[in-house]
């Protein structure tokens, strides 16, 4: 039966708004969602009550939900008798229903093209060089429910599309290996007394830390392919082109404090790590100690690798372990980034290990190579190492490592052509036949980069271009990857691809990749497409794919869209309040909250651990910082807390709590709404327009608990409605500081007095339900709420995979998707199990 026909069916049996139902909500409701006031905004005058047809079933749903939960009309306005109240909500819910169904039928897909992440990760899988190409792409809006993967927030631009054209060309150039390799820079430092003294020290200027020149050689190596070799003076030497700098190695809040590394004959020996406090006006000098070489000579991309030669200086205690990182060195501090992964150092003293950290360098912030720059001080690259056991007071001397000498070698070049070059020109026994050859080079392309077998419409339009390249004289190869470009360039690459309403295997193959891997479907996927065998095989290659270590994309950016932990970037924490909060415990604070999820979603833990769990993912570094023993390393595992401990859940991590406060003291209506959000997707109305501020610059105001202060702002008329659903979910978050650290009372400093007040964590929900405190508030959201909060997760969950937002007309799905997670035993991974085998992921 044709869809058409459906519609007008369904359109048919749709009754006519009942006269009944007007004149309750003029009585009940329009006195504050009238032309006089419009709460919420929202103007039953102006609402369509044809919620069948209408525009506005999203804001009749919302009317539904607040109508059951007994939260409107507000307590102290009249209300509908129970008679009264059951035919609004039996008139609302059958209006849904009827336009669930009308608009079902109607519905498709939004066209959406790939993120700024997908894209990368995409053109990485397929072309297997790992350039980070999002810092050249627009970043994506976040939608009302806070996903950037939703087709109504992915614009398509001509800018855009100039952009990824541009990439397109870059990435081919870097897997491909036309021309001779590249020289290769390659530096050795050997570290111990020199018997002679070749150079002078240098100079690197403000805060500089420079080594003498007797304690290190440098010198550069031999290997395979060509040498770059750096230009010098003819009285030069190299160490005017290469030095050591160990600047922000000291106690800069402690002026006369020792160094924290030394140099004998077995190498420069480097003291666990120091991150310096970090006062806002200054620009970061890496922590205490760093070892940075400073070359003036580099490469400005490709791979590179710095090998160091190390040890413990100490074969008890602790093991030590090395981070590697590389950036520019500033007039007054150091941009950078870290690369690799930190390895631990297990060699024992005197017999040292070689670790190898690689990366490319245009991931990294690197300076921009200028040999026509003659200023002394610019135009310098840093790279080096630290010992990454962080500690928090400079007495800690160990566990302590030796490093013997570092090489950093770049661009590297193992084989030419590459095995990337190999990977598309795959068979050379064929070049004998150009236009053969090509094709079958074309084919197996567009089947991995358009997700699917091209039509022979698409394989004809590129091969059509390379023979246009050909016969204007461009070389084979060239012309190859021309048209790869094109390739790149094109709808079938940049966006989605869903063309039938029961998604086919190929659609289905890909949404389910950039779901939980967010890139491309492998070879195991695209061959059971290709035979027609990924809907049978939906659940065990879900569990695959969860299992796989590139999942873990998924869970670091579905945990920074779910649970917004961009907020940590938004907020700046007093460090004079808070000394101990690091640029290392924030981001141990956001990537705590991705292994989380990434540990409750692989390991199918109760739905529940969302709120409440007797463990979390720590390292040591934000163990110290949360007051945890015992946890050593900078690896994360999952650590049972302490008997005492307030942790536990999604509630008590520092992304949430630090993110939602103001940077010097907690913020109770920051934390409501993130709750009411993103834990039980019940979003609160915005705010009305010119809201008054709390008056903290009044003393006596100053003085009261948050508590009072928004007791005073709740008498407003315009405040008290919106507050009254809003404060109670931030309250019971009281006793966590701006840093996300309990407290029993809260100390305040005004007009150079310190005022101190007990926490007072109390308050009244919604429902009249009295909590004290997180602990009471975990118990009833566990107890009262896990319907919703199991709701929740599904909608964000669903949110994510299909890349838009869930509407009304989304909701029975959305129940069947719980109560099938429910059914199968509440745990996570049991909802996103169910929601892979759902209606609405397999199709439009």
């Amino acid at each position: 039966m044709a869809p058409t026909f459906l519609i007008l069916i369904v359109a048919a049996l749709v009754a006519p708004p009942s006269p009944a139902v007007k004149p309750l909500f003029t009585k009940y409701c329009q006195a504050c969602h009238g032309p006089t006031k419009a709460k919420g905004g929202i103007r039953f005058d102006k609402l369509d009550f044809d919620i069948v047809r209408g525009k506005d079933g999203e804001h009749w749903q919302g009317v539904l939900a607040n109508l059951q939960k007994g939260e409107m009309p507000p307590d102290e306005k009249p209300q509908p008798t129970g008679a009264e109240r059951r035919t609004l909500i039996s008139w609302i819910a059958s209006g849904l229903d009827q336009s669930a169904r009308l608009k079902q039928a109607e519905a498709a897909s939004l066209l959406r093209r790939l993120t700024r992440e997908q894209y990368t990760n995409t053109l990485r899988d397929l072309l297997g060089i790992d350039s980070d190409y999002t810092r050249l792409l627009p970043p994506e809006s976040p939608s009302k429910m806070g996903m950037q993967n939703d087709g109504s927030v992915l614009a398509s631009s001509t800018l855009h599309l100039e952009q990824t054209m541009m990439i397109a060309r870059v990435a081919l150039d870097r897997a491909l290996s036309i021309g001779p390799p590249p020289p290769a820079w390659r530096f050795r430092y050997v570290f111990g007394p020199q018997k002679t003294q070749p150079a002078k020290k240098v100079d690197l200027g403000y805060q500089e830390q420079s080594l003498p020149p007797d304690q290190y050689l440098v010198e550069t190596f031999a290997d395979r392919g060509r040498l770059n070799t750096p230009t010098l003076t003819p009285k030069g030497h190299l160490r005017d082109r290469c030095y050591v700098d160990l600047r922000g190695s000291q106690d800069y809040d402690a002026r006369n404090s020792p160094l924290r590394y030394s140099v004998d004959e077995r190498g420069i020996l480097l003291m666990p790590a120091k991150p310096h406090v970090e006062h806002k006006a200054q620009i970061w000098q890496g922590p205490n100690p760093n070892l940075a070489l400073v070359l003036r000579d580099f490469p400005s991309e490709g791979a590179f690798v710095l090998r160091v030669t190390v040890s413990r200086a100490s074969a008890q205690g602790e093991v030590p372990w090395l981070r590697a990182f590389v950036g520019n060195r500033l007039d007054d501090g150091m941009e950078y980034g870290t690369f690799d992964q930190p390895r631990r150092v297990d060699a024992a003293p005197g017999k040292p290990q070689v670790i190898e950290f690689g990366g490319r360098l245009e991931n990294l912030p690197i300076p921009v190579a200028d040999p026509e720059d003659k200023e002394f001080l610019s135009n310098l690259m840093v790279i080096g190492v630290w010992n990454d056991v962080l500690v928090t007071k400079a007495e800690r001397t160990s566990p302590a490592l030796v490093i013997r000498s570092i090489e950093f070698e770049g661009p590297i070049t193992v084989d030419w052509p590459s095995a990337t070059h190999r990977r598309v020109f795959f068979n050379d026994e064929l070049s004998s036949d150009p236009e053969t050859y090509a094709r079958q080079i074309l084919q197996r392309f567009l089947v991995r980069a358009f997700r699917r077998p091209p039509t022979e419409a698409q394989l004809q339009r590129h091969f059509a271009f390379w023979q246009q390249q050909v016969n204007s004289g461009v070389g084979f190869a060239e012309a190859i990857r021309d048209s790869l470009a094109a390739a790149l360039s094109s709808p079938s690459f940049l966006h989605h691809v869903e063309e039938s309403q029961r998604l086919d295997d190929h659609a289905l193959a890909s949404r389910l990749a950039y779901f939980l891997w967010n890139t491309m479907p492998d070879e195991e996927l695209l061959v059971l497409a290709s035979q027609g065998q990924v809907r049978p095989n939906l659940v065990d290659q879900t569990k695959r794919l969860l299992a796989d270590p590139r999942a873990r994309a998924f869970f670091q950016s579905y945990a920074t869209q779910w649970l917004d932990l961009g907020s940590l970037d938004r907020v700046h924490v007093d460090v004079e309040l808070q000394p101990g909060y690091t640029r290392f415990v924030k981001e141990d604070m956001r990537l705590e909250t991705s292994r989380y999820l990434e540990h409750l979603f692989t390991n199918n833990r109760p739905l529940t651990e969302i709120v409440t769990a007797d463990y979390t993912m720590l390292n040591q570094n934000l163990a110290q910082f949360y007051g945890i023993a015992g946890v050593t390393g900078p690896e994360f595992r999952s650590v049972k807390l302490p008997d005492d401990s307030r942790g536990g859940g999604l509630l008590t991590q520092g992304s949430f709590l630090v993110g939602h406060s103001t940077g010097d003291d907690s913020h109770p209506i920051k934390r409501g709404v993130w709750l009411a959000k993103k834990i039980l997707d019940d979003p609160p109305p915005p705010p009305p327009p010119n809201v008054p501020e709390i008056d903290r610059e009044n003393p006596e105001i100053a003085k009261l608990s948050v508590k009072a202060q928004l007791e005073i702002h709740r008498n407003k008329e315009s405040c008290r409605d919106c507050h009254k659903k809003l404060d109670p979910w931030g309250i019971p978050f009281e006793n966590f500081d701006a840093a996300g650290l309990w407290r029993a009372e809260i100390t305040k400093k005004i007009d150079g007095k310190s005022f101190k007040s007990p926490v007072d964590a109390a308050t009244k929900l919604v429902d009249g339900h009295k909590v004290n405190g997180l602990d009471e508030l975990k118990t009833y959201l566990l107890g009262s709420r896990r319907d919703q909060l199991r709701r929740s997760a599904a909608r964000h969950l669903v949110a994510y995979a299909l890349g838009r937002t869930p509407s009304f007309i989304d909701d029975q799905a959305v129940k069947d998707i719980c109560a099938q997670a429910q059914a199968s035993g509440d745990g996570l991974q049991d909802l996103i199990l169910a929601v892979v085998q759902s209606r609405v992921f397999q199709s439009k």
